[in-house]
């Protein structure tokens, strides 16, 4: 492996996967380097003076990104041309979005004064979620990022009931306020969020930084690559923001009668360097190192390590369980948010049904009323009765739906190459218009779609028989009938599309199994009552995956199966064959860790 140098110059030489480990251990690092932060608010009393504090951070990450720059990139600061254009593209309105974004920390660490501050750092990690609708709204144009989906927005809403979660810790549980003023709370979990906001101002900052990029003089660049150059003017704007923001937190902190003390300057300016700066960099440079999006799945072990630094200090208070389940929450919303698991939506149902029924099952009373009910625990044996004649009746239902399905599927791909087979041949001999390509084509991903295949039917049987009509010989004509045929029985079974009465069926009976699961239980305690509650979290989650899992079968049966390739012709269409090793392991991790978290608080519930 070659020398690594600061610049970054050297590592980009490197080959795939030593690139990629290096680009881990750089993100890693960030994600300690950050984690840092809600430690040093906590012990510099920063909740008492948050705008002082956030004006010693903003200095001490000017010291941090102002050393990088003039060690890695000494001739574009000198150079005049990139210095006109950095000036004048700091006189614009987005430019203010960047400069708010450094008073992230200062809404922080005044949240931190009304609410825990394990509450406020847990909260602070909703800010994927922003970074990644304004990210998305800002490179629209450029098609950079993906598009947003009913999975991401499903997921958000999954990382907004973690967020109940996390307040309801402070509470000792929902609805419980006799011991805390509610409007503290509220205002408390608003400035946490409001700090979330704020620090999504990063993307408008990487936006400003990638337009100005694409302005840099071909002479300033010295040959360095568009991705370093492209690291340069986002840590560019980085400075100019925080300079910006240095005297207007002190003014700010001045007319809120904040005392500047010795802790507050000296433990900001520390964080600043070594709990922002350096990770900002080395958060960039691994962006740069690798394209494997999976690395940004580090960055989501920040608030566990912020977790572990405060409870080491003996700085947490909040109710553990509501904690664990609202961080379990927001961290696995924000892992499956931004990177692509898996392509079904299968997956991510089961990580949202596994937080979600493990909430409940946990939440579950251990006597008394369920949700204001009163006798709602079974006697004798009629609950594994019941249960067992749900799940029964569901499972044959989808059986059923699972194997014809797939039969048909099978079916209707192998009839579909065959046509397409005879049609491409007869094309080539000139037997029929060369149109007849795009409308199988069209056939082929019609989504059953009535208007849509009846149209591409309608032309193609138009084609075919005026083909018929001029063929030369007998062998084409025989040819022509036998797609005629073949395509009358595709086209017929694609009209078969979902069986909603099937369908209604399923939903029904995996309904009254979830319910019975999560809402009724015999009356039992100990150990039957620990292991009767986590398998109805597990087995509720699994009914929920199921149902989603049938249903991205069926769109598979509406997926291309052929492509126009690059040479000419058409060949077997491929999915996404960019490696998802990394992804698809930390999605097991995910799933695993949200099974094992409820299971050790189920224990907690019945044994500890």
């Amino acid at each position: 492996m070659g020398r690594v140098r600061w610049g970054g110059d050297e590592m980009l030489t490197e080959n795939g996967s030593n690139r990629n480990r290096i680009a881990i251990g750089f993100m890693l690092a960030a994600v300690i380097g950050y984690s840092l932060i809600p430690l040093a608010i906590a012990l510099s009393g920063g909740e008492e003076n948050p705008f002082f504090f956030n004006a010693a951070m903003n200095v001490g990450i000017c010291v941090g990104l102002i050393v990088f720059l003039a060690t890695a990139y000494r001739s574009q600061v000198q150079n005049g041309e990139v210095l006109k254009l950095v000036r004048r593209r700091a006189y614009s309105w987005p430019f203010a979005l960047v400069a708010a974004n450094n008073f992230g920390y200062a809404m922080f660490a005044l949240s931190s004064r009304f609410i825990d501050i394990s509450v406020t750092a847990i909260l602070y990690e909703v800010s994927p979620i922003f970074v990644i609708l304004l990210t998305a709204w800002l490179f629209r144009k450029e098609k950079r990022f993906n598009k947003l989906n009913q999975a991401t927005l499903g997921l958000t809403f999954l990382a907004f009931f973690g967020v109940g979660f996390v307040i309801a810790s402070q509470t000792g549980g929902f609805g419980d306020f006799n011991n805390l003023s509610l409007m503290p709370l509220t205002f408390g979990a608003l400035l946490a969020v409001a700090a979330a906001i704020l620090a999504s101002f990063s993307a408008v900052g990487l936006k400003w930084g990638v337009d100005l990029s694409k302005e840099i003089p071909i002479d300033a660049r010295q040959n360095r690559p568009d991705s370093l150059i492209e690291l340069f003017c986002v840590v560019v704007a980085g400075v100019i923001a925080n300079c910006v923001a240095i005297p207007l937190s002190v003014l700010a902190g001045l007319a809120n009668g904040e005392t500047l003390s010795r802790d507050i300057l000296m433990i900001g300016l520390v964080a600043g360097v070594f709990a922002n700066a350096i990770p900002t960099i080395l958060w960039r440079l691994s962006n740069v190192l690798t394209s494997d999006l999976g690395v940004y799945a580090i960055g989501y072990l920040a608030p566990i390590f912020a977790l572990a630094w405060l409870f080491a200090f003996s700085l947490v208070e909040a109710q553990p369980d509501f904690l664990i389940i609202g961080a379990a929450g927001i961290i696995a919303a924000n892992l499956l948010i931004n990177f692509e698991a898996e392509i079904r939506f299968g997956f991510k149902s089961l990580i949202i049904a596994l937080w979600a029924c493990g909430a409940v099952v946990y939440l579950r009373p251990v006597d008394g009323a369920l949700f204001g009910v009163e006798n709602w625990e079974w006697t004798g044996t009629e609950y594994f009765a019941a249960l067992a004649l749900s799940a029964t009746i569901f499972t044959l239902i989808l059986s059923f739906r699972i194997a014809r399905l797939a039969s048909r599927t099978a079916e209707e791909e192998n009839r579909s190459f065959a046509i397409f087979q005879k049609l491409d041949a007869l094309v080539r001999r000139g037997a029929v218009s060369g149109e007849v390509r795009r409308l199988m084509l069209s056939i082929d991903v019609s989504e059953q779609r009535h208007e849509n295949l009846k149209k591409a039917y309608d032309d193609t049987m138009t084609l075919i028989s005026e083909a018929a009509s001029e063929a030369e010989n007998e062998s084409d004509r025989e040819r022509l009938g036998e797609v005629e045929a073949e395509l009358n029985a595709l086209v017929h079974s694609k009209q078969r599309g979902i069986v909603f009465g099937e369908l209604f069926a399923l939903c029904v009976f995996a309904s009254i199994t979830v319910a019975l699961a999560l809402f009724s239980r015999p009356q039992i305690f100990g150990w039957t009552a620990f292991l009767v509650e986590t398998l109805a979290a597990l087995f509720s989650a699994v009914i929920v995956f199921l149902i989603f899992n049938a249903l991205d079968l069926q769109r598979e049966r509406f997926g291309a199966i052929l492509k126009k390739a690059n040479g000419g012709g058409y060949r077997v269409a491929f999915d996404d064959v960019r490696s998802r090793v990394f992804e698809r392991r930390v999605s097991v991790v995910v799933g695993l860790a949200l099974a094992a978290a409820y299971i050790g608080l189920l224990w907690n519930k019945w044994i500890g």
